[in-house]
């Protein structure tokens, strides 16, 4: 059974784990405090097959998803090398999941979560007006 809430940022609590490259742009794993105690912060938790996704923004959760609902994945081989960098250095997101939750017989789960979980946070008026 899949489930899917939202907590206030806590910079402790919620790393960035979708570093790397999305929309032709390095996210950084950054500190997203507001510097202002009045304002809130969401991060959007989706807890399914044994695993919990921790999303910062909408986008995110948007990329996750569609990388999930493809069959055929692209390849983790990095064109031209990676030159002074070690591997770990640039790794994207999807390199860092565990093994298991890729497998075939776990995705549709995963998808119909994260579908799901989307649906609902596109609409919460209150995570759409802090987080875009």
């Amino acid at each position: 059974m899949a489930r899917w809430w939202k907590e206030n940022y806590d910079a402790a609590r919620h790393r960035n784990e979708m570093r790397g490259e999305i929309d032709d742009e390095y996210q950084f794993d950054v500190d997203l405090t507001a510097r202002d105690n009045l304002l809130r912060q969401h991060v959007i938790l989706v807890e399914v097959a044994q695993f919990n996704f921790t999303f910062l923004s909408l986008r995110q959760l948007e990329v996750c998803l569609s990388y999930f609902e493809q069959k055929v994945r692209p390849s983790s081989r990095i064109v031209g090398g990676i030159g002074a960098a070690d591997h770990w250095e640039v790794l994207r997101w999807y390199d860092r999941l565990p093994p298991g939750l890729i497998s075939e017989h776990k995705r549709p789960k995963i998808v119909k979560a994260l579908r799901a979980a989307l649906d609902q946070f596109r609409n919460h008026a209150d995570y759409a007006a802090t987080r875009q």
